[in-house]
């Protein structure tokens, strides 16, 4: 039994992942995000075999993330599953152990996202889920302030220097490269999320992605903060009590200083966001926060 590598993907790869996983719905939205990610520059496939019959497969997406303030690479480990003819066998720890053995030669660390009732199981293969799924809560205050919201309809140089530049301190923050982007705006597209960029005395000053009720991710200058902290908060969502999902650490202190705030942590060690670091020890007991919109 081995493991084989497949960096030319073909429709018969999405066919394999359709069938393992019982896609039925949204088959357009999932052969496109699968397209995007699998089989972007660095994306392939590792395919369990046993005399030449594929048993399982797991997809892996090279990605660069920041923790700690150094830059690693990390495998993410996707679409991991075993055909419904060889589930219960065992194959599939022969093939996570496999897949072990092939990240620590090429990467410096690997991430994954469990899946409910699986959680229990990646642990077994050193995998630790040390993400702080994080979020607060306001209660927003409408205020007049004079500005603009305008339609985001492709992704420019702006909006990813904001982005940048205003995540560039967290823990687990992923360097997106072009494809990515165009991933992130499939989601948004999908998931009907406003994306608005912010004018402010005729300058752009930041972008924010949001729902009735909550901002998903946002951007903004340094010196527009306090300005734009006000507008994500009294100007832009249509509810009074409204939540921000991992807000920096800049924007969380403006807060802090004019409203009342709750904060709310959800820590996991066994399922949710893993992470396996290998032989990377200065990561030992890694805290992490990933955006929801890089979840892969």
């Amino acid at each position: 039994m081995k493991i084989f590598k497949k960096s030319t993907i073909q429709n018969e790869d999405f066919l394999n992942f359709k069938k393992i996983f019982n896609i039925n719905k949204n088959i357009t939205y999932h052969k496109k995000i699968f397209d995007l990610e699998i089989k972007k520059k660095g994306s392939y496939i590792l395919y369990l075999q046993k005399k030449n019959k594929k048993i399982g497969m797991i997809g892996i997406i090279p990605k660069r993330v920041i923790f700690n303030h150094n830059i690693y690479s990390a495998a993410g480990v996707t679409s991991v599953g075993i055909f419904k003819e060889f589930t219960g066998k065992g194959y599939s720890k022969k093939l996570l152990k496999l897949t072990n053995f092939h990240i620590i030669k090429n990467f410096d660390l690997a991430l994954l996202i469990a899946r409910r009732k699986l959680d229990h199981f990646y642990p077994e293969f050193n995998f630790v889920g040390n993400s702080e799924f994080y979020k607060i809560k306001i209660n927003s205050i409408k205020k007049k302030i004079k500005f603009k919201l305008r339609n985001i309809e492709k992704i420019n140089k702006d909006i990813i220097n904001l982005y940048n530049n205003t995540n560039k301190t967290k823990n687990g923050f992923f360097l997106r490269n072009k494809e990515d982007w165009e991933i992130i705006f499939l989601k948004i597209k999908y998931n009907k999320f406003s994306f608005k960029k912010i004018i402010f005395s005729n300058k752009l000053i930041g972008f924010v992605v949001y729902t009735k009720n909550q901002i998903i991710e946002y951007g903004y200058l340094k010196k527009f903060e306090e300005i734009f902290s006000e507008i994500i908060i009294s100007n832009i969502l249509k509810h009074k009590n409204i939540e921000i999902l991992n807000p920096d650490s800049q924007i969380l202190k403006i807060l802090k200083k004019k409203y009342e705030i709750e904060i709310y942590k959800r820590f996991c060690s066994y399922g949710g966001h893993m992470v396996n670091v290998y032989s990377n020890h200065q990561l030992k007991n890694l805290s992490y926060n990933i955006n929801i919109l890089d979840q892969f």
